[in-house]
């Protein structure tokens, strides 16, 4: 029996997913059907999963399990309050109370997954080769920022002059993430209007990471450099070397840098991973500002569920 494609009726069902394997990935952003009510049950086990066949006969009432869904639908294709409604059958009031109720528990997991602890000997266990290759087998964090383009509100100019950021000449919003030389993300902003600058970014996180032990370095870029400082255990920031009023690098110098900048690839990967979740790319619509730490914390965590990204 036909039912009009994408609705209520299939999306949770065992047989409609079968017969389109790619829909689970495209929809919710887990590989598979069953990945995706694996990691529903999870972490939430108390929530009541449909019984396999329950796809057709549905209540009036919309399951947890399905606000849960619709949700993440909402966080991973940036789907409007019109989309979700005319797939759910529900009006667009019901789609943003099931989003405002389920967005902050996705960011809850986000977090068990993305703000984690680290010890010295995890990470010089595990060190990449390559890490160890050019000496910098004591790194135990990569730090890097990454601006995400909003629109730029017009009621409110201290909002729009608060949030322009010189790096993508637009309004947006400053996060910077910390990951281990292996590319495992532990720890994250929350998102900031991008006038604050990095540096006031570390200073206000610096003191949760106690986690970077004593004694060990930091692989930064220039605009970390003297946030030393800012950290309870003094971690050193390496970062590419200044000019400092010369014409040119030397030489050695610039062999140097080539080395750090090589490593520092993970953090650009991080990154690129997290924009897998949609609502966090391109130009951020305002109606989406409401769950944006929420998004941010699962798109970290989903950047964690990948394979590392060095060994």
């Amino acid at each position: 029996m036909s039912h009009g494609g994408l609705c209520r009726a299939v999306i949770t069902r065992d047989e409609w997913h079968e017969s389109h394997p790619d829909a689970a990935k495209h929809l919710f952003g887990f590989s598979t059907w069953e990945e995706t009510k694996g990691y529903l049950w999870v972490l939430w086990p108390d929530m009541e999963l449909p019984a396999p066949d329950a796809g057709l006969a549905r209540s009036s009432n919309m399951t947890e399990y399905e606000q849960c869904l619709i949700t993440k639908m909402r966080m991973h294709q940036a789907l409007t309050m019109l989309n979700l409604a005319l797939i759910w059958g529900r009006g667009r009031e019901q789609i943003g109370r099931y989003v405002k109720k389920w967005a902050p528990k996705w960011g809850e997991a986000g977090q068990d997954f993305s703000i984690l602890d680290t010890s010295k000997e995890f990470l010089e266990r595990t060190c990449p080769q390559s890490y160890k290759d050019a000496g910098l087998e004591n790194v135990c964090a990569v730090p890097d920022g990454k601006d995400f383009m909003t629109e730029t509100t017009r009621t409110n100019t201290m909002i729009s002059r608060a949030g322009h950021s010189a790096k993508v000449d637009h309004s947006a919003v400053r996060c910077i993430s910390w990951s281990t030389a292996q590319g495992l993300s532990f720890e994250h902003t929350c998102l900031f209007l991008a006038r604050c600058t990095e540096q006031r970014l570390v200073e206000l996180w610096g003191p949760r990471l106690e986690k970077c032990p004593y004694g060990m370095t930091m692989l930064s870029d220039r605009g970390f450099a003297g946030t030393a400082r800012l950290y309870p255990n003094f971690n050193a920031q390496l970062t590419p070397k200044f000019l400092m009023k010369r014409l040119q690098f030397s030489a050695a110098e610039v062999s140097d840098d080539r080395r750090i900048c090589k490593l520092r690839y993970t953090c650009e990967v991080i990154f690129a991973r997290v924009v897998e979740e949609a609502g966090l790319r391109d130009v951020i619509n305002y109606n989406f500002w409401s769950i944006l730490d929420a998004m941010n914390d699962w798109a970290h965590a989903g950047a964690n569920l990948h394979a590392p990204l060095q060994r």
